[in-house]
């Protein structure tokens, strides 16, 4: 249109030089043409604009951004949570430390696949009882047919899970050759299309437990794809996938903060974890909204009560008096709990051979026994 306006003015200027009329009558016909083109374009803006925020008053109406609080607000907005650990995490242990403060649990984790096809493993996973909620499956595979599968056999079970967790944290070999945990880490394109598929395709929410990487960077381009891709919370464990356990030194809370800062949706810390103190140095390191742990509430189910006389791993502390005295005693009440409950003697033994680490590390009879 302002083209169109110079070059009318332009032209009439030639035409009063072709005419016999004034040159000045005809400039002031050109002023006066563009003066009312500019009006007619200053309304136009207005209007546009105003219909701009009609519609976008509309979408906003229609579509009103989503709550990525929402899931962790139904489930009591957990703080301190029980990490999923294989032959550790199942009902018996995980209602002995729902006794002393944990808020969210998650079971072992699951093949898909197995849990999918065989009724007697999903018995075994699914066993419920009242006070355990809310309870998290988590389940290994990289394949998002068997992970919908086996998720829609949770979800048959009415208010027995809150979610479904994909497994992206494991780094062991085992879990590499099956191909699952932290070894998918290293094609993100592929986890991209997996975990899209996954959050589609699940009747459930569904969660995921990663490892930080060596580059923060992609640690973050990952967390902020999970949450793209509609992950609704994310477990991170401060370790890389090559930091392998018993030499595994420590948790970059340093990274784990750096995720939380990235993301939108609920970021839950796992490492460095061994009594209660570090609990509450890591939330205000890291600013995460809860604290996941797994060996050190193996070692002291208690930890989240902040318990006067803490267990630690007995290779760290040898401590005498009535700690020892508490680890048998808490070995009993687990032991209570298994007897309501059918549980394998593996985990059972495990579970035991934990909680009285330090009666194991005196009593060669009972250690042999356990093994």
């Amino acid at each position: 249109i302002f083209s169109g306006t110079s070059l009318f003015c332009s032209s009439t200027q030639n035409m009063a030089q072709d005419v016999d009329v004034p040159s000045s009558t005809f400039v002031q016909h050109s002023v006066d043409v563009q003066h009312s083109v500019d009006l007619h374009i200053d309304r136009a803006r207005r209007s546009l604009d105003k219909c701009i925020k009609i519609i976008e008053g509309i979408g906003s109406l229609a579509s009103p951004a989503k709550d990525k609080y929402a899931f962790y607000r139904s489930i009591g907005s957990p703080k301190y949570v029980l990490a999923p650990m294989v032959r550790v995490s199942y009902l018996p242990f995980r209602l002995l430390c729902r006794r002393y403060g944990v808020q969210l649990a998650y079971t072992p984790m699951i093949p898909a696949l197995p849990f999918a096809e065989k009724p007697d493993l999903r018995e075994a996973v699914l066993m419920d009882a009242s006070e355990d909620r809310p309870l998290i499956v988590q389940f290994g595979t990289d394949n998002a047919e068997h992970f919908v599968t086996a998720a829609g056999h949770v979800a048959a079970v009415p208010g027995r899970a809150v979610a479904v967790d994909l497994n992206l944290g494991c780094p062991a070999r085992t879990a590499g050759a099956a191909r699952y945990g932290a070894c998918l880490l290293q094609c993100p394109d592929e986890l991209q299309t997996l975990v899209k598929r996954v959050c589609r395709g699940c009747a459930l929410p569904v969660t995921a437990k990663i490892r930080v990487l060596t580059d923060i960077g992609k640690t973050v381009e990952l967390a902020r794809m999970l949450e793209e891709c509609g992950i609704v919370m994310i477990a991170v464990h401060g370790r890389t996938p090559d930091q392998l356990p018993p030499n595994h030194g420590l948790a970059d809370w340093e990274a784990i903060r750096v995720v939380k800062q990235a993301v939108g949706i609920p970021v839950l810390a796992n490492g460095n974890i061994l009594c209660f103190r570090d609990v509450q140095r890591c939330l205000e390191v890291t600013g995460v909204d809860g604290v996941m742990v797994g060996e050190a509430l193996m070692f002291d189910p208690r930890l989240f009560s902040n318990p006067e006389f803490p267990l630690v791993h007995g290779t760290l502390f040898r401590l005498d008096g009535p700690c020892l005295r508490l680890a048998i005693t808490l070995a009993l009440e687990f032991l209570q709990l298994c007897e309501r409950f059918s549980i394998s003697k593996d985990v059972v033994r495990r579970c035991i051979h934990g909680i009285a680490w330090q009666a194991c590390h005196r009593d060669d009879r009972l250690r042999d026994y356990l093994r």
